[in-house]
């Protein structure tokens, strides 16, 4: 440990939640990664949809009825997404914004279906699955720097 850090005991409830939004990061990892690796042929799918729709369910404590009005969402934004992705003649930015549209969409879509309490915590933990990817996820990709010698 380095000097002048201090160890700090979060409570129970604490932890659950950090946990949680850990397992809700992988989950959502999976479903941005999924089509893009994919399309690179490192894997045929990222998570599967029936697990990554039992940690939501898990995580933001969604009833059966939710679940139900969830999967389709999911199911169409998927298909959209591979669309997407597999048409090559989208330029980069306009990808991103097409993206970014789908995003919104989706969000609007969910939280038709979730509580304002479980759709807070939703986009929490996204964003916080997003800033983790581009501080993690992204350098450990590029590999290390190319040597000077």
């Amino acid at each position: 440990m380095k000097q002048g850090t201090k160890t700090i005991r979060l409570p129970r409830s604490g932890r659950r939640r950090i946990w949680l939004s850990g397992l809700i990061g992988l989950a959502l990892v999976a479903i941005v990664a999924a089509p893009a690796e994919a399309q690179q042929g490192k894997r045929q799918r990222g998570m599967d949809p029936e697990a990554r729709m039992e940690r939501l369910k898990q995580s933001l404590e969604l009833t059966d009825d939710q679940v139900a009005a969830l999967m389709p969402i999911f199911a169409a934004h998927d298909q959209k997404r591979s669309e997407l992705f597999e048409s090559r003649s989208a330029e980069r930015q306009a990808m991103r914004e097409q993206m970014n549209a789908f995003r919104l969409e989706m969000d609007e879509d969910i939280g038709q279906v979730l509580t304002e309490e479980q759709m807070s915590t939703y986009l929490v933990q996204r964003e916080e699955m997003r800033q983790r990817f581009r501080q993690e996820g992204r350098g450990s990709r590029r590999g290390p720097p190319p040597s000077e010698g």
